[in-house]
Order: structure tokens, then sequence, then C-alpha cells
């Protein structure tokens, strides 16, 4: 079978969409939340400098959190479930130590290979890019991880990077459109209101983490399916039965 991305984009946002209500509960609270108190910084005040740093350390933890919650909450869609909130946040809370090792090391690799004239440090970002999802739904090691992800992409890259191109455009559009002109219309209000410019930048840059942060998991949740079912023939009730 051959691996679509149409059929990708439909998995990502039917999840989201049929799950909305825990998808934005739980990324508003791993992700919303540090972004806002990250935002405060930009008011530049002793202690909304350090809400800024709390919400740094906070998005460093929660962030893996995070990705282990939606993934687990995705697969269950694809199988025609309903995430609920406990269960994701279990998922998430159980694979943090391994997601955040396999974070640390994709992201020197990735480093390193961007170093060496840029080409390398995305092909091994694109190699890796389910390495994640197979840690979360068949709890691969840590290493084991990469290799799996290498496996499964093998012969797709063209068309994940494709996809990632595209994610990444939109997230830049999305900070530009939203972000620039409420940046502008909020240093009007800093001097008047008492930083009432910088909350605002806060609740947007929050609004902004939220949504990038549901459909890049969701994503990558369902290129890691559709790299299955087109590979190994491996339907989405195989992969909902890792959580029972």
């Amino acid at each position: 079978m051959e691996f679509r991305i149409s059929e990708v984009a439909t998995r990502t946002f039917g999840a989201i969409s049929r799950n909305f209500g825990v998808f934005f509960a739980l990324s508003a609270t791993l992700a919303g939340v540090p972004a806002f108190l990250i935002g405060l910084a930009d008011l530049e005040t002793g202690a909304f400098a350090a809400a800024g740093i709390l919400g740094g350390l906070i998005s460093f933890v929660s962030a893996y959190i995070l990705q282990g919650a939606l993934i687990h909450g995705a697969v269950v869609d694809f199988n025609g479930g309903r995430a609920k909130f406990g269960d994701c946040l279990s998922t998430g809370l159980k694979h943090f130590l391994p997601l955040l090792a396999i974070a640390i090391l994709m992201a020197l690799g990735v480093w390193a290979g961007m170093i060496l004239l840029l080409v390398p440090g995305i092909i091994l970002s694109i190699m890796w890019i389910v390495a994640v999802p197979a840690r979360v739904v068949e709890n691969t090691g840590i290493l084991e991880s990469f290799g799996r992800s290498r496996e499964l992409t093998k012969g797709s890259r063209w068309g994940i990077f494709g996809l990632a191109v595209i994610y990444v455009i939109v997230y830049v559009l999305i900070s530009v459109i939203v972000m620039v002109p409420t940046g502008i219309f909020a240093d009007g209000l800093v001097g008047s209101s008492m930083g009432a410019g910088g909350f605002v930048i806060g609740i947007l840059n929050a609004l902004v983490t939220v949504t990038v942060t549901m459909v890049g998991a969701a994503g990558v949740s369902a290129i890691y399916f559709e790299l299955r079912k087109s590979k190994e023939g491996i339907g989405a009730d195989a992969l909902a039965a890792a959580f029972d």
C-alpha cells in the first residue's frame, strides 16, 4: 500500500475535531499555561520575568507528557473510540522519562546534522519523526525507537518532508497573522494600561501554542498510523490494543 498524505491530513483534523474538548484541555493545561507565563516575561518586570522562567521550566517537563497524552488520544480515535482525559494523561505520565530522553537525543542528533551543511539535520528529523509514537504505542526502548522510526519512514520520507514543510509554513503564517498585528496594538497598551499589552500577548501566545501543539501531535500520530498501515497492513484496532 502507498503512503497517502491526504489520509494523514484527514485523520489529523478528524481526530482533533472529534476529541476537541479533551485535546484542548490537555494542550491548554500542559502547553497553554506555560506559554502564557513565558509571554508575561515580555513585561520586563521582576515578578513577570520570574513567571516567564517558571513557565519555561514547566513547559520543558509538560511538553513530553503532552506528546504521550495526545498520541494516546489520537490512536484511540483512529480505532473509532473517544479520547478520555484521564487515560491520555496517564499514558503521558507513564512515558514521560523515555520521551524526554528521546527528545534530548533527537535534538542533539539533529543539531549536529544541522552543523553539517543543514541537510543531514533535516534528513535525521524526518527519519526520526515517528520515534515518539513508536515508543508510546509499541513501548520500544529509547534507542530502539529511533531504529523503528527509521524503518517505518524508509521509502516515504519525501512525502513526510512535504507534510513537515506545510506544517512549518502554516505555523509561521498563524504566528505572523495573529502575533504581529496584536503585538503592535499591545505595545500601545503597555504604557497606558499597566501592562495590559503583555497579557494580550501572553494569551495569544498560549492560543497559538495550543493550536500548533494539537495539530503537531495528532499529525505525527496520523503519520505513524499511515506508515504502519501502508508497510505492515496494521489497522487502528491493533494499535489501540496497546492501551488495553
